[in-house]
């Protein structure tokens, strides 16, 4: 029994809370992870975390499948894939993501 509260609280100081009352987001975590590149960081933490800041093109739905997240559609023709962006998605300052801002993380991904 014992166990198991420890769990449930573990849990609890893990996860992340948003307070919208202040306007102030709050992301709770229980190990600082070792690096925030969301390319070099290899421990569960970093992915947790980086999980929840950054957004790919492509996401898991909850059936299992992919489904979009920072491309509205994408369409496979022989080598190449090509995605529609959607527009509402920004940077941090408010510009929009391009499809060379992708580009450019995937060619850092094949050669950092």
């Amino acid at each position: 029994m014992i166990k198991w509260l420890l769990a449930a609280v573990v849990i609890f100081l893990g996860s992340p809370r948003a307070e919208s009352a202040s306007g102030v987001f709050s992301f709770h975590i229980l190990i600082e992870p070792t690096n925030l590149d969301p390319q070099l960081t290899a421990s569960a933490s970093g992915n947790y975390l980086l999980f929840n800041l950054y957004r790919g093109l492509m996401r898991f739905s909850e059936t299992g499948g992919l489904t979009g997240d920072g491309a509205k559609t994408c369409t496979r023709k022989k080598r190449q894939v090509l995605c529609t962006l959607r527009p509402e998605r920004k940077w941090s300052n408010g510009s929009t993501i391009t499809a060379a801002d992708y580009v450019a993380a995937f060619r850092r991904l094949i050669d950092p």
